[in-house]
């Protein structure tokens, strides 16, 4: 990790009595607000319009606001990412809200009244007074570099199109066995941040020699940031810093983030284009750039402080890089080649006959071509399919604050909806084989009892473990290792994920979650007879999956190709809504206790070992948000041209 510097931030003072717009003084302080973003990117500045008693005022709101149950927090939702609350199992120490038009009465009460239905007037009046007062600031700065820059007539323009967001934010102190990085280093999209904190140092900025600046906290001083479309607007003059928190103190930190947005394209002043500075940014949309790049900061921390893990998984990681560099070519013809059909279950197929030799070599090559089959399977009878999609059905019905109570610190365990995948949402089942996992779920959604629900989902996923199991005894078998098999499938723990899939509306892409593989050892697909699921052939074509009742996809994960040492196909799929009906689907994931680690007969000269021994359930974490990224920057590139 880098040093952190003992170089300190510029501080202006914006509203010393000599700075008056015209004279001479102000010229020269225009000039340096504008040479400090240039250099830094950010800058201090004292503000004595918020007094020390609303600053007590709102952190004491900010603390009763974060002390509010879970069930009442996560009600703040939005469809712009990072407008609502955000918590997340990779940032542990942090969660946060978000204010919509704080600068608005309206948007202020709308946001008090709802976490507080009887009201909070001390809350609503002081946080938007605050905000009222900061965006004086906001515009103060802007102000002085659209005249530093010589295009001050844009600036009204500007002012007029901006909308604001206000982020209450809350960093705990970090338990003994947990690290003290409250979140990844990453640059704001926005065109302009205000940051103010309740005197707990934290904040560090990174220099463009690469060392990190400690923000020495102070009740009177804001930090005054340019985010990427500021960066944009000004054709790279302006630098966009990176920062992050890290939390030394013995005191939970609270910050006030103010985040300005231009609802004007963000376009480059034509003033500001010339031989020594050519054109670097195509005109955006600022919100379509929040959306672009909104999930790209967790990935990036998933990767820097997974270190350990990255190297761990390095030979994993290059080989998912090289398969996907060509996953997002979306437009793909569809392939009318179809997956092979295979019955596991025949009359004939007995262990240790010829028929179940022939069977198990069949589903080894099904795997090591398409990484997928799809599995005749009659033991989940029909009327066990009705009640269990009816199940889902009801499941999907309550409402959202019901939902959100299925949590989880392992990703995608829990309930899963943002708005970069706007057509699903997704909910979790942790252990549904074992009869408590089951219902523990349907008692946290129903506390007065479900035992329809209960009864059906946990018979369900019993019958698809037995298809995972006779599965997995057939691959090992055909591969001569059966001997790992017992080990393997008592380490064996089941997610079973119920997914919901709307119509897509006029105006949107029928698009659902970005193509990907699944980390998990094996995963088992079913769907409520609704097309929608494609799987990616090796030559490039999509094959779309005809759904049928008694039909189930049988598809490897990341950690089966790892442990086959490559033999088997992990394979890139996805699913687009083209039909006119909600899809449902039930997805049993499989996923190994044990290290997974290619067994020695799978290793010989012509197939040298290709993967470090990892842990299945680290695989996943180190993954969890790279596809939605991906999904991110695949779906909204036409978006944004930045």
């Amino acid at each position: 990790m880098a040093p952190q510097s003992a170089v300190r931030l510029p501080v202006i003072d914006l509203f010393d009595e000599n700075s008056v717009p015209g004279t001479a003084s102000w010229v020269s302080k225009c000039k340096d607000v504008r040479l400090a973003l240039e250099e830094y990117g950010c800058f201090l500045t004292p503000y004595d319009k918020v007094s020390l008693q609303l600053q007590d005022q709102v952190f004491n709101s900010v603390q009763e606001l974060f002390a509010l149950p879970t069930e009442k927090k996560v009600q703040n939702t939005s469809d712009k990412p990072y407008f609502g609350y955000f918590k997340h199992p990779l940032i542990p120490l942090s969660e946060s809200m978000g204010i919509d038009g704080p600068t608005v009465l309206e948007g202020t009460q709308s946001f008090t009244d709802l976490m507080w239905p009887n009201g909070n007037k001390r809350f609503c009046e002081s946080v938007h007074t605050y905000a009222k007062l900061v965006s004086q600031l906001d515009r103060r700065v802007k102000y002085m570099v659209f005249e530093s820059y010589g295009v001050g007539k844009y600036f009204d323009s500007h002012i007029d199109s901006t909308s604001y967001l206000l982020r209450l934010i809350k960093y705990r102190l970090p338990k003994e066995e947990e690290t003290n990085n409250c979140g990844f280093p990453h640059t704001d999209k926005s065109f302009l941040t205000i940051l103010h904190d309740n005197q707990v140092a934290g904040l560090e900025i990174k220099t463009k020699d690469g060392r990190w600046i400690g923000v020495e906290p102070s009740g009177s001083m804001f930090i005054v940031m340019a985010g990427d479309a500021f960066l944009a607007w000004s054709n790279g003059r302006v630098h966009s810093a990176l920062h992050r928190v890290v939390t030394n103190g013995k005191k939970e930190r609270y910050s006030l983030g103010f985040f300005s947005f231009s609802g004007e394209t963000i376009r480059t002043p034509e003033e500001l284009i010339d031989e020594a500075h050519p054109l670097l940014f195509k005109p955006f949309e600022n919100i379509d750039l929040l959306r672009l790049y909104s999930l790209d900061d967790v990935r990036k921390y998933s990767q820097k402080f997974n270190d350990e893990a990255m190297s761990q998984y390095s030979k994993l990681s290059n080989y998912s890089q090289q398969k996907s560099s060509k996953n997002y070519m979306i437009m793909a013809t569809q392939s009318a080649i179809k997956l092979p059909v295979i019955d596991l279950f025949d009359d004939e197929s007995e262990p240790g006959t010829d028929s179940w030799i022939s069977k198990c070599e069949e589903v080894q090559r099904a795997f090591e071509e398409y990484g997928c089959f799809l599995a005749t399977y009659d033991k989940v009878s029909l009327q066990l399919q009705d009640e269990v999609f009816d199940s889902v059905r009801e499941l999907f019905h309550l409402p959202t604050e019901k939902k959100v109570l299925n949590t989880s610190d392992k990703p995608y365990f829990g309930y899963f909806k943002h708005p970069s995948i706007p057509l699903s949402e997704s909910m979790g089942i942790d252990n549904p084989t074992i009869l408590e996992g089951t219902q523990s779920f349907t008692n946290l959604m129903w506390p007065n009892g479900n035992q329809i629900f209960c009864e059906s989902i946990y018979a369900y996923a019993k019958l698809v473990s037995e298809l995972d199991r006779m599965v997995k005894t057939m691959v090992f078998e055909s591969y001569g290792v059966r001997k790992y098999y017992d080990s393997h499938i008592q380490s064996t723990n089941y997610l079973l994920r119920l997914i919901k899939y709307r119509v897509p509306r006029e105006d949107e892409n029928d698009f659902d979650g970005c193509p990907h593989t699944d980390k998990s050892f094996m995963t088992i697909l079913h769907d409520n007879h609704i097309a929608g699921l494609q799987i990616k052939a090796k030559d490039g074509n999509w094959i779309g999956v005809e759904p049928s009742g008694s039909m189930f996809v049988v598809m490897a994960g990341d950690a089966f190709l790892a442990w086959s040492n490559g033999r088997i196909q992990s394979p890139t799929h996805r699913v687009i809504m083209k039909a006119k009906k909600e899809r449902y689907c039930l997805a049993l994931f499989s996923f190994s206790g044990e290290t997974i680690r290619t067994p020695e007969e799978l290793v010989d000269e012509a197939h040298p070992l290709l993967f470090k021994p990892f842990d299945n359930m680290d695989l996943l974490r180190l993954f969890s948000l790279d596809d939605v990224h991906q999904h991110a920057r695949s779906f909204s590139q036409p978006k944004c041209g930045a």
